[in-house]
């Protein structure tokens, strides 16, 4: 009709998608933290955030300022490897005499001193149930500990010359354990018998992780592989290739919707679970991403690296994917 305005779809031109909004947005940097922090964790409560550093002393943190409250200097040495107990009272760790130091939390005192490693320790790792401490490093032995008795209850011989991870499964059946040579092994964790072995990676494994469920293990490697396993078949499922250099560390969401990765050119990769699809990239400064840690709720992520920088990280983009929004009508 005259005077009358007609919209006129083209259907030949495609919809292009929106690009994916970010996820995290760097919150804050903490400039020369000590001589690098190259461990980190959060307490399960997500109220502090803990890191060793490399002379020996253990920052704790406000984790939401970033303020450091207190310092714990036990340690002998670099403090490689620290872990909260699951119910947050205890926090392990060790240093480069081999030497693991239990403390109260809440009080600062040392309840326990493991003795037993020969080598530094380079993973700790609590039962999620019955209060015992895995432990793994230089000396390729791993070793069950009994935080109460305050001794080891079970200790083998890895078949590794190091190892650089050892990790309970959420529901605390199995015990995985990985680091030079890049073979990957999982064993019994009340009895130490070995379960399942493979050529996972062609060079050091760095890290493992567990996602929540138990159903996917995730190994990270200098061969600059993310490879997923699944725990069930114990079959390979998924190989990220997304990094070009060694990939250092991982973590995954307490929801099972991330996977967070640190590798030696400074990137953090974040990727979206179960899929393993790319999200976002975070640029965390120009040298190594030491460790990474999520806090309890998702809503942050912590990063440290070798220009002795600690990075906080927030989440911006609710817990939905875009994907989901853009199959609507």
């Amino acid at each position: 009709m005259p005077g009358q305005t007609r919209v006129v779809e083209d259907t030949s031109v495609p919809t292009l998608p929106l690009p994916p909004a970010p996820i995290f947005r760097l919150k804050q940097t903490l400039a020369g933290v000590g001589k690098g922090a190259l461990c980190l964790a959060f307490s399960p409560g997500g109220r502090w955030l803990v890191s060793g550093d490399a002379d020996g002393s253990i920052a704790l943190r406000d984790a939401v300022t970033g303020d450091q409250r207190r310092t714990l200097k036990e340690v002998d040495g670099t403090a490689t490897p620290l872990c909260f107990s699951p119910d947050g009272r205890l926090l392990a760790a060790s240093g480069l005499t081999g030497r693991i130091v239990i403390w109260n939390f809440a009080t600062g005192a040392v309840e326990r001193d493991l003795l037993g490693h020969l080598k530094a320790v380079l993973s700790l790792s609590f039962h999620p149930q019955d209060g015992v401490l895995a432990s793994g490093g230089y000396d390729g032995i791993i070793r069950v500990w009994d935080i109460v008795a305050g001794r080891s209850i079970l200790d083998w011989d890895s078949g590794q010359e190091v190892l650089h991870s050892v990790v309970f499964s959420p529901d605390g059946r199995l015990l995985a354990s990985a680091g030079r040579g890049g073979t990957l092994r999982c064993w019994d964790a009340r009895t130490g018998a070995p379960l399942w072995t493979v050529a996972a990676h062609k060079d050091t494994v760095h890290c493992l992780r567990f996602t929540p469920d138990g159903e996917a293990l995730f190994s990270c490697s200098r061969d600059a592989r993310i490879k997923c396993w699944d725990t069930a078949t114990w079959t390979l499922k998924q190989v990220l290739r997304e990094h070009p250099h060694s990939v250092l560390c991982l973590g995954v969401s307490s929801d099972g919707s991330l996977l967070a990765s640190g590798s030696s050119d400074g990137e953090v990769k974040l990727w979206e679970l179960p899929a393993a699809c790319p999200a976002q990239t975070l640029q965390s400064g120009r040298l190594a991403v030491d460790c990474l840690e999520f806090s309890p709720d998702g809503t942050a992520l912590a990063s440290a690296s070798a220009d002795n920088n600690l990075r906080i990280w927030e989440r911006v983009r609710p817990r939905y994917s875009p994907r989901f929004l853009q199959g609507l009508p």
